[in-house]
C-alpha cells in the first residue's frame, strides 16, 4: 500500500484533536501527482524538511524535536505533503498546542518549496495521534471498546462498614494490577543460591526499594480512591502469619480453628487450600490439595455461618485473605465479619472472581490477647447462589517455597513474584512454566509478572500462550511495574517510561481490538505527572527521559493497557539522595496514582477528582470526664485544585486495640467533633482522614487522651515529632547514605532497608560475572546485608500514646495537641500544670547536597523539620515565664540549637535561658541504660534502657542521643548514660518555672518492666511537688 493512502485514517482521526485547520480535511489525499513530479519534488522537500528538522532538533526539551529526529519519508498528493518522521520524533511526549506550532513552523519553513499544507506523521500515525485523549480538547477514546463485562459492575471486595462515601470522581469498581520489580529468588541456572536479583547499592537494593513505593503508598492511595489493586507480590510486612484452612481441627495449637453453626457449609469435593504443606516443593499448588465447603444463600437473616479463629503470635496490624471457590453460582455479596482490636467490620465479596487464591480484604490490629475471628454467613441478595468457605491467612509472614537446602529465610514481601503465585494458587502452566524459559526461576519471575494482567481477565485477553483462558472473573483496566534503572550520571539520570506498541501478536491492537497505542498514552500520562511533581517540590531540572517504545516482557506481553516506569538510577548518588527519603516516595506514588486516575477518566469519560491530602493541627482536648473534642486543619494540595476535602472521618481506638470504621463529618468546613467516652480512665486515640469524590486520604498522626474524673492532675503532650528523613547523605571525598552518623527516620516500618553503606568512594566500579551474573560487588554505594530480613522501626505518628499510657499509670489525665496548632496559637499552654514536648528525632533537615549544585540540586527543598523553631521558642519561653512546667525529651534538644549552620544566637539564648541547659555533644551512646547520678532525687535508683530499634515496646532506636549538662557546677546532670557517664538529662528551677530536658527519647524507654514510667514519675514528682 502507498504511504500517502494510509494517511487517509490519520486525517480523520485526529480532526477531534484540533488538527490544524490549514488542512482540509474533507480533500482527498489518495490522488498522488505524477511519478516524475512526486520524485522531484518529494526530494527537494525532504532535503530542505531534513535541513529544518536538524537543525531544531537536540536533548533540550526547548527544541522543537528530540535528538537524532530525522525524515524517513515525504509523499506528495495533490492536496498535502505528509512528511514521516523517524521514530526518534515521539521519544518526547508531544501536546496538542505543540504539534500545532511545530506544524506551522515546517509549514513556513517550507513555504518555498510546496504550497501545500504540510502534515507530519510517525509510523503511518499523524503525530496529533501521539498526543494522549487526555490532553486534546473533545477527543474521543482510542479505537476500540474497553472490557466491560457484567461483572465489571461488582468490586471484588467491599468494605461496607467504610465510613467514607464511595468515591464517585475517583477509581470505584476500576481493577488496576501493580508490581514492584524482581525480588529474592532461587539462581537455579546460576549460583544455586536465594539472592536478590540487583545488587544492594546505597543502603537498600531495587528489589526492595520499589516495593517500598508500591506497598505503604501507591496500592494503598488506589484503593483508597475506590480500586481494587492485584499485586504479584506479597503486600503485607507483617513477618508473622497464621493460617485457618476449612480443614482444620480444633486441636491445633497454633490457632483455635473452624467451626460451623446452622445450616448449610458441607464439605464437597471441590478443590481448595490445604494446611500443613510447607514448605512447598515446585510444583505444588496448596490450594488444589484441599477440599472447601459451600452454603445455598438466603435473601433473608442469614441461616448458617463459618467462623474462622486465630491465636495471634503478636501484637501489631496483619493483613486479612480468605480463598473461595468461585462458580457462576457464586454470590457475588458473600458476606463476610472481621472481629479485631477495633471491632468489627464488613465486606462484601464478589465470590465469581478469582476463586482458589488469596483475596485481601483489609488490614487490622489483633493482640494476643485475643483471638482474631473471622467469619462468613450465607445471607445475600443473589437468591439461590453458593457462598464457598476455604480459608484464612492472617499476616505476611515469611517464604515458604523450598529450593536446595531449604527455604529462602526472607520475609515473603521481600520475595519474588513467582514464589508468591505459587503460594497464591495461580497456576503455573499459566503464569510461568511453558515454553523455552520454563526452569529458568529468574525469567520465570519476571514472566509471571507479565502474564498475571492476562490471567485475571481472561479471553480473549488471556495469557498469550494461551489466549482461549477464561479468566478469573476480573476485568483489568491497567498494568503498572516500577523499577529502577543503573546508570553513574553527574546529576539525576531521572525518569524513564516503557511502553510496547506492537504486543506478542506482533499487531499494534490489543486481542480485543483496542488500540495499543493506550500503552503510550498511560505512559506519557504516569511519566509526566512523576517529571512535574517532582520538579515542583524536589528539583526543578529532574531529567525526563525517553517515551521509549521497546520490547519489555513486563510492557510487551499484557494484553492491557501497561507501562513499565524506571523512576531514577539506584546506581547514581543524585538520584538516590531523593528516593531514600520517604517524603519522595509518598510524593512519588501520589503521582502515579495521579497518571492512572486521568487515564481512565479520558478512557471512561469522567472528570477526575484527587483525593485529598491527610489533615493537620490536629488537637485531641478533653471538655469533661468523659467527653473529648477532636480539631483538625485540612491541608491543601497546591499541585492540584481537585484535591480540597468535602469531609472529613474520625477514627477512634481504646487503649492498644484498634481503630474502629470511622465517623464521618460532611462539609469541609466542619473541622471539630466532640465524642464521648465511656470509660474516663481509658486512653483513646484519634486519628482523622479527609475524603472527596476523588477518594479517602490516608491517615495522619494519631493523638491521645485520657479525660480522666473531675480533679485529676492534667498534663498536655505536645507532639512535635513530625520529621520523615533519609540517612545522611554525604558527597565529595565520600560521597552516600553515611548512617553511622543518622540512620534516618522511616516512615513507620523501613521495609526497604539492606544494611549499612559501606563503598563511599564514586571510582569504585560494578565489579562480577555476567555468567552467571552476580551482585556482590557492585563497587560505589555497595553495602551491608545485616538488616535485609528484618525491619527498622521509625516514625510511626503514634508516640503520644506511650508517653499517655505512662501517664495513665500515674493516674494523670492528659491531652494531646500537634506542635503545628501551638504554632498557629491554638493551644493555651498555661492552662496544664505540665507539658510534656516529645521530640524524638527531630532535628533540621536541610535538602540533600548534590555532587555538582548545576545538576540535580534538590532547589526545589528547604530544610525542614527545625527541632525549635521560634515559634516553639516564643509558646515554650511564655510558660515558663508563667511559671509552668516543662518536660522536653528527644535525640536532638540541645543539639538542633547549636550544631546546624542555620542556628541562630536566639536559639543558643533559648538552650541558655529557657531550658537552662549546657550542649555537650550530638552523640550520646547507642546502646545504653540511663542512671541516676545522684543519692537524693526523685530519679535515684531508675536504670531505664534506651530501645535497641527492633520495635522493642513499639518505640525506634534513638542512635544518637544527646549530651547535656547543666549551666553550673551546683546544676549536674540529674541522670547520665552508664557509658562514660555522660549526662543525659537537666533539671532545673530557674526563673520561675521548672523544666526537665531529657537529651533522649522519653518513648524510646522500654517500658516492658515499668521503666518509661518510673522515669516519668521521677519527672512528675520534681515538675509538680504539689500533685495531689
Amino acid at each position: 500500500m502507498p504511504r500517502f493512502t494510509a494517511m487517509r485514517s490519520i486525517f480523520v482521526l485526529v480532526v477531534f484533536c484540533s488538527f490544524p485547520a490549514n488542512i482540509s480535511l474533507a480533500q482527498d489525499t489518495s490522488a498522488p501527482l505524477s511519478n516524475e513530479m512526486k520524485s522531484d519534488e518529494s526530494s527537494a522537500l525532504r532535503n530542505e524538511a531534513a535541513r529544518f528538522i536538524r537543525a531544531n532538533s537536540g536533548s533540550s526539551e526547548r527544541a522543537l524535536f528530540p535528538p537524532s529526529t530525522k525524515v524517513a519519508a515525504v509523499d506528495v498528493t495533490t492536496t498535502a505533503t505528509v512528511i514521516d518522521l523517524s521514530p526518534e520524533a515521539v521519544r518526547r511526549p508531544w501536546r496538542e498546542s505543540e504539534v500545532t506550532d511545530v506544524l506551522a513552523r515546517v509549514t513556513s519553513a517550507l513555504s518555498t518549496a510546496t504550497t501545500q499544507p504540510v502534515a507530519l506523521a510517525v509510523a503511518g500515525r499523524s503525530l496529533m495521534d501521539y498526543v494522549p485523549p487526555a490532553y486534546c480538547v473533545g477527543a474521543p477514546v482510542r479505537a476500540g471498546k474497553s472490557p466491560v463485562t457484567s461483572l465489571a459492575t461488582v468490586p471484588l471486595a467491599r468494605n461496607v462498614s467504610a465510613a467514607s462515601p464511595v468515591p464517585s470522581g475517583g477509581l470505584d469498581r476500576r481493577n488496576i494490577v501493580v508490581w514492584p520489580s524482581h525480588g529474592v529468588y532461587f539462581a537455579n541456572q546460576g549460583t544455586q543460591r536465594w539472592e536478590w536479583q540487583r545488587p544492594r547499592m546505597f543502603t537498600t537494593v531495587e528489589d526492595l526499594l520499589t516495593m517500598s513505593i508500591i506497598n505503604p503508598y501507591l496500592i494503598p492511595m488506589l484503593e483508597r480512591a475506590g480500586a481494587t489493586v492485584f499485586t504479584c507480590r506479597e503486600r503485607d510486612p507483617q513477618l508473622n502469619e497464621v493460617v485457618v484452612d476449612d480443614g482444620d481441627s480444633r486441636s491445633r495449637r497454633e490457632y483455635t480453628g473452624f467451626s460451623t453453626s446452622g445450616r448449610g457449609f458441607r464439605t464437597t469435593s471441590t478443590a481448595g487450600f490445604k494446611n500443613g504443606l510447607a514448605p512447598f516443593p515446585d510444583g505444588l499448588n496448596p490450594h488444589r490439595e484441599g477440599t472447601t465447603r459451600y452454603a445455598l444463600t438466603t435473601t433473608g437473616r442469614a441461616t448458617g455461618s463459618a467462623r474462622w479463629q486465630a491465636k495471634i503470635p503478636a501484637d501489631g496490624d496483619y493483613a486479612v485473605y480468605v480463598s473461595y471457590a468461585s462458580t457462576p453460582e457464586s454470590a457475588t455479596d458473600a458476606h463476610y465479619t472481621i472481629r479485631h482490636g477495633g471491632g468489627a467490620t464488613e465486606f462484601r465479596v464478589n465470590q465469581r472472581m478469582v476463586g482458589n487464591t488469596w483475596v485481601y480484604l483489609g488490614t487490622f490490629s489483633f493482640s494476643t490477647r485475643g483471638d482474631a475471628v473471622v467469619e462468613l454467613d450465607n445471607q445475600s441478595v443473589d437468591a439461590n447462589a453458593t457462598v464457598s468457605a476455604d480459608a484464612v491467612k492472617i499476616g505476611g509472614g515469611m517464604g515458604n517455597v523450598q529450593r536446595g537446602e531449604g527455604v529462602s529465610g526472607y520475609p515473603r514481601y521481600a520475595e519474588a513474584a513467582r514464589y508468591w503465585f505459587q503460594y497464591a494458587g495461580i497456576d503455573p502452566a499459566l503464569a510461568y512454566a511453558y515454553g523455552r524459559h520454563a526452569g529458568d526461576e529468574y525469567t520465570e519471575d519476571f514472566m509471571s509478572r507479565s502474564e498475571y494482567a492476562n490471567i485475571l481477565t481472561g479471553a480473549p485477553t488471556g495469557p498469550n500462550h494461551k489466549p482461549e483462558f477464561a479468566g478469573m472473573g476480573v476485568p483489568v483496566d491497567l498494568s503498572f511495574a516500577l523499577h529502577t534503572d543503573a546508570g553513574i550520571s553527574t546529576g539525576v539520570v531521572g525518569t524513564l517510561a516503557i511502553f510496547t506498541s506492537r504486543g506478542e501478536n506482533k499487531r499494534d491492537v490489543f486481542p480485543n481490538g483496542r488500540d495499543r497505542m493506550m500503552n503510550r498514552d498511560l505512559a506519557d500520562l504516569i511519566q509526566t505527572q512523576i517529571v512535574d511533581d517532582v520538579r515542583a517540590k524536589y528539583s526543578s531540572d529532574w531529567t525526563r527521559r525517553d517515551l521509549r517504545d521497546a520490547s519489555y516482557a513486563e510492557a510487551r506481553r499484557p494484553n492491557t493497557p501497561s507501562v513499565l516506569v524506571e523512576l531514577l538510577s539506584h546506581q547514581n548518588y543524585d538520584d538516590m539522595k531523593f528516593a531514600l527519603d520517604p517524603r519522595f516516595r509518598f510524593d512519588v506514588a501520589r503521582s502515579i496514582y495521579k497518571g492512572m486516575l486521568r487515564f481512565l477518566a479520558s478512557e471512561h469519560g469522567f472528570t477526575p477528582i484527587v483525593m485529598p491530602l491527610a489533615p493537620d493541627h490536629l488537637q485531641v482536648r478533653t471538655i469533661a470526664p468523659g467527653r473529648i473534642r477532636v480539631r483538625w486543619k485540612p491541608v491543601l494540595d497546591p499541585l492540584e485544585t481537585s484535591a480540597a476535602p468535602d469531609g472529613y472521618v474520625v477514627y477512634a481506638r481504646t487503649a492498644t486495640g484498634g481503630f474502629d470504621n470511622g465517623t464521618l463529618v460532611k462539609g469541609a468546613e466542619n473541622t471539630s467533633l466532640e465524642m464521648k467516652v465511656s470509660d474516663p480512665d481509658a486512653v483513646v486515640s484519634f486519628r482523622v482522614t479527609a475524603w472527596n469524590a476523588g477518594g479517602e486520604s490516608l491517615p495522619g498522626e494519631i493523638l491521645s487522651v485520657r479525660t480522666g474524673e473531675a480533679g485529676a492532675p492534667r498534663a498536655l503532650i505536645v507532639n512535635a515529632f513530625d520529621r520523615l528523613a533519609p540517612p545522611t547523605l554525604v558527597t565529595g571525598d565520600r560521597e552516600g547514605a553515611d548512617r553511622s552518623e543518622d540512620n534516618g527516620v522511616g516512615d513507620g516500618w523501613n521495609v526497604g532497608l539492606v544494611g549499612s553503606q559501606y563503598d563511599f568512594d564514586r571510582s569504585h566500579a560494578w565489579s562480577g560475572n555476567d555468567t552467571p551474573f552476580t551482585n556482590d560487588n557492585p563497587g560505589h554505594g555497595a553495602s551491608y546485608a545485616q538488616m535485609e530480613r528484618g525491619q527498622e522501626a521509625g516514625n510511626t505518628r503514634d508516640f503520644a500514646l506511650l508517653h499517655g499510657e505512662s501517664f495513665a499509670k500515674l493516674g494523670w489525665a492528659f491531652d494531646s495537641v500537634s506542635d503545628e496548632s501551638v504554632s498557629a496559637g491554638l493551644v493555651p499552654l498555661k492552662d496544664y500544670p505540665v507539658v510534656d514536648w516529645l521530640l524524638g528525632e527531630e532535628r533540621t533537615t536541610p535538602p540533600p547536597p548534590a555532587r555538582d549544585a548545576t545538576k540535580g540540586a534538590a532547589d526545589r527543598m528547604k530544610p525542614e523539620f527545625v527541632c525549635w523553631p521560634p515559634e516553639h521558642q516564643q509558646a515554650v519561653r511564655a510558660y515558663i515565664e508563667q511559671g509552668g512546667a516543662l518536660l522536653a525529651n528527644g535525640s536532638y534538644v540541645a543539639t538542633d540549637l547549636i550544631e546546624p549552620a542555620t542556628a541562630s544566637a536566639a536559639d543558643a539564648s533559648f538552650l541558655k535561658d529557657v531550658l537552662c541547659t549546657r550542649y555537650m555533644s550530638g552523640h550520646g551512646p547507642r546502646f545504653a541504660l540511663v542512671e541516676s547520678s545522684e543519692t537524693t532525687s526523685p530519679f535515684t535508683r531508675l536504670e531505664p534502657f534506651i530501645a535497641n530499634g527492633a520495635g522493642t515496646d513499639g518505640a525506634y532506636h534513638a542512635e544518637n542521643p544527646g549530651v547535656i549538662e547543666g549551666l553550673a557546677k551546683a546544676d549536674p546532670a540529674v541522670l547520665r548514660y552508664r557509658e562514660a557517664s555522660m549526662g543525659a538529662a537537666v533539671a532545673s528551677d530557674a526563673g520561675g518555672g521548672r523544666r526537665i530536658v531529657l537529651a533522649f527519647p522519653l518513648e524510646c524507654v522500654s517500658d516492658t518492666t515499668g521503666e518509661r514510667t518510673a522515669l516519668l514519675k521521677g519527672c512528675l514528682e520534681y515538675l509538680a511537688p504539689k500533685k495531689p
